[in-house]
C-alpha cells in the first residue's frame, strides 16, 4: 500500500514538473521581437579575435534604425536590407526573418 502511495506521489510530481518545463519551453519557442523603421545607417566592423598564438578577424554586421535601435545581423540580412528604406524585422532566438 505504501508503495503504491509513493509510486503515485512520483508520477505526479514528476508530471507537473514535466509540464512546467514544457510549458517555458514553449513559451520561450514562439517568442518574437519585432524590429521596424527606416534604415538610417548600415556598417561592418571587424574584431580581432587573440586565439593562442594567432590572430583572427570577425565581421560584425549593424544597422540602426531610424528610432535609435541599432541591431546586429547576419550577413544575408545584412545584404538584403537597403539604407532609407522602411523594413520590419522579426528575431526569433537566433533566427531573423525581413518581413515585407
Amino acid at each position: 500500500m505504501l508503495r503504491k502511495v509513493s509510486i503515485l506521489c512520483i508520477f505526479f510530481i514528476s508530471g507537473v514538473l514535466l509540464f512546467f518545463t514544457w510549458s517555458g519551453y514553449v513559451e520561450r519557442e514562439f517568442h518574437v521581437v519585432e524590429y521596424r523603421g527606416q534604415v538610417i545607417k548600415k556598417h561592418k566592423t571587424e574584431h580581432v579575435l587573440d586565439i593562442g598564438t594567432s590572430l583572427r578577424t570577425q565581421p560584425s554586421y549593424k544597422i540602426v534604425f531610424s528610432n535609435g535601435k541599432e541591431l546586429e545581423v547576419p550577413y544575408s540580412v545584412y545584404q538584403q536590407i537597403n539604407k532609407g528604406r522602411y523594413t520590419v524585422i522579426m528575431k526569433q532566438e537566433d533566427h531573423m526573418v525581413i518581413s515585407k
